[in-house]
């Protein structure tokens, strides 16, 4: 028995599809069925139960799914313990950051490793989708995301929320308005992140919301490039209050209803929490405005 077997095994018991299973893996359909089959030859027991309608565990998958979480997570803790133990300057912090709040938090966390720090920390820039994908594939340790319907493989910690406003060029008419509707936006050509953005989702469903299909005139994966073409007055897009004070020559406008979506810390469950992330952490949640009874404004 090996813990890819034991990871696909649970996969499989997770979706009760062998299809979805491997879907969430990334691999074959067929490797998956391979693995457990193996796994249910060596246990002497079979694990589960194939129907015409799905997969269902029997008596012996129940009580092995109990035994085989525990064990997968207390590899990863053991992992994490050893590499602590060796040396703690040897720890090395890979975190997840979306491009939208990026400007604001990348810096610090790259002061952060230049100063007298016993971690290393390296940092990617994507999407909350993409970033949920690295942290399953190991990847990635943490992930600064917005959140999204996460399954029990992930462990979201909230820090707050973020506010996304509407950005314009200052000569654009809306400039000069308090606020700006959905309903409003139908004519305008939209500047949007692309698939890998969580908070391209949710503005989406705002349009959807209003009965209005956005006039998309293109997606990108850099803030940057967005904002560009957002002060050169070709398009206009949203971005978060984090980023605004980082991109000169743009208009932010408050849209209503408000975009204000929760932002944590995503990992996997079962994960061990090291000093050296609760201090990532700290330095993070600085950034964003803290939900109702999770502690002082900050900002």
């Amino acid at each position: 028995m090996d813990l890819r077997q034991v990871e696909y095994f649970l996969a499989v018991a997770r979706t009760r599809s062998f299809t979805d299973a491997a879907g969430e893996l990334f691999v074959s359909q067929p490797a998956v069925s391979h693995a457990v089959r193996r796994l249910e030859s060596e246990l002497g027991v079979r694990l589960l139960e194939r129907t015409s309608t799905g997969v269902n565990l029997s008596d012996a998958g129940r009580l092995f799914q109990d035994r085989a979480q525990r064990i997968l997570a207390e590899v990863e803790q053991t992992q994490t313990a050893m590499r602590a133990h060796l040396s703690p300057a040897m720890e090395n912090i890979r975190i997840g950051v979306p491009p939208m709040m990026g400007p604001e938090v990348i810096p610090e966390l790259m002061m952060l490793d230049r100063s007298e720090t016993t971690f290393d920390v390296s940092i990617v820039e994507t999407g909350s989708v993409a970033i949920a994908e690295k942290i399953l594939a190991q990847e990635l340790d943490l992930g600064l995301v917005v959140r999204g319907t996460f399954d029990a493989r992930f462990e979201f910690n909230p820090l707050g929320f973020v506010t996304v406003n509407l950005g314009v060029a200052p000569s654009h008419p809306f400039a000069q308005l308090e606020s700006v509707h959905f309903s409003q936006l139908e004519a305008e050509p939209l500047v949007l992140m692309d698939s890998s953005s969580l908070i391209r989702e949710i503005i989406l469903a705002r349009f959807a919301a209003v009965g209005i299909e956005p006039n998309i005139l293109l997606e990108s994966k850099q803030l940057f490039t967005t904002a560009r073409l957002v002060a050169a007055g070709l398009g206009t897009s949203f971005f978060s209050a984090t980023a605004a004070p980082h991109l000169p020559g743009i208009t932010m406008v408050p849209v209503v209803p408000a975009v204000q979506p929760p932002v944590g810390i995503l990992r996997r469950r079962a994960a061990v929490n090291t000093p050296a992330q609760d201090i990532i952490l700290e330095l993070i949640r600085r950034h964003f405005t803290p939900l109702p009874g999770t502690g002082p404004a900050a900002r």
